[in-house]
């Protein structure tokens, strides 16, 4: 089901060079990109749709490295180092098939970065923590579980934490669905009305902001919020753990990115005057390829509704649902 042609936006990605917004390999040894982000975000991507050869992987391997210091960490934005930064690189030094001694001492730094609650402030420095910052953080340490002894403690405080973040009705609906995703991630046994309820609640939430124009999940308390790992269109990438590809929230997510491309093989972040970034486009296709992905694996073979059909649809079978201290008693997820 090749819903849209790819070849543009992969040559974006390999070919653009927008400084903190991107990374070029032709321009690879340009000192103005400091950020790792997108440069680690476009790494990952590239990689795991199978668009990197063996030259560019090891390009790859030493523009990231070159953004590394000695306690390990990684440069963010303005040279400053962060949790999410150095998780964001390990990631894709992993999957780049990087030797781990090229970055172990990045998975010790993030795990003496922790916080006494179990999760982790942005710069790693014992702040207020963040579900944002655990994001990358639980998924690369994940990987590295019963390897290092470390690292199997201090996911086991993560663990913790991530359920407190759960559990609480009070917090965003956004947060609880990351906090459910990662659960997930460690096979962590979880309530299935439990997980009806939060993706329920992030649903309404989502089709309650929309407007037919856009939808923006911009949080100006969170600066941060679109940029790690929770770029709204691409949290198919979590809620696929969940609900059918065929479902209409799904086919809801994919109407969006559709939309939204770039006729030039890009797309711009879900903020108001946004230029079109590297990161942006590299989530945005990612989640594109992995939903093709699962509608082949289930053999589904369907016409895409029209995303005012979905949102309709998608509404009215929201409205039917009864919420009783965060537990449903029908819920439309098949």
């Amino acid at each position: 089901m090749d819903i849209i042609k790819k070849e543009p936006f992969i040559q974006f990605l390999k070919n653009n060079q927008f400084g903190y917004y991107g990374i070029s390999l032709q321009n690879n040894k340009k000192s103005d990109v400091e950020s790792i982000e997108p440069i680690a975000i476009v790494a990952f991507v590239l990689s795991k749709m199978h668009e990197i050869d063996t030259n560019d992987k090891e390009l790859y391997i030493s523009k990231i490295l070159s953004k590394k210091i000695d306690t390990g960490a990684f440069f963010t934005i303005n040279k400053r180092t962060s949790v999410w930064a150095t998780a964001q690189a390990c990631l894709a030094l992993n999957e780049l098939e990087c030797e781990v001694t090229s970055y172990e001492d990045s998975l010790m730094w993030l795990c003496k970065s922790q916080n006494m609650d179990g999760g982790w402030s942005y710069n790693g420095n014992f702040q207020n923590s963040s579900i944002i910052h655990s994001f990358y953080t639980t998924i690369i340490l994940k990987k590295f579980q019963g390897i290092y002894n470390i690292i199997d403690g201090v996911l086991s405080k993560n663990i913790k934490y991530l359920k407190n973040i759960r559990d609480n009705s009070n917090e965003k609906a956004t947060n609880r669905l990351i906090a459910l995703y990662l659960l997930d991630v460690l096979k962590e046994e979880q309530d299935k009305l439990l997980i009806q309820a939060i993706l329920i609640n992030y649903m309404k939430e989502v089709i309650t902001r929309q407007t037919d124009e856009s939808y923006m999940d911009f949080d100006s308390e969170n600066s941060y919020n679109y940029y790690i790992g929770f770029y709204f269109p691409s949290s198919y990438l979590l809620v696929r753990r969940f609900i059918s590809p065929s479902h209409l929230f799904s086919q809801f997510l994919i109407r969006y990115l559709i939309k939204t491309a770039e006729p030039t093989g890009c797309w711009k972040p879900n903020m108001p005057n946004q230029s079109p970034t590297s990161w942006a486009t590299a989530l945005s296709l990612y989640t594109l390829f992995m939903w093709e992905a699962d509608c082949e694996i289930k053999n589904l073979n369907f016409q895409l509704l029209d995303r005012k059909d979905i949102v309709y649809k998608l509404t009215r079978e929201l409205e039917k649902i009864k919420m009783e201290n965060d537990f449903i008693t029908t819920c439309p997820l098949n």
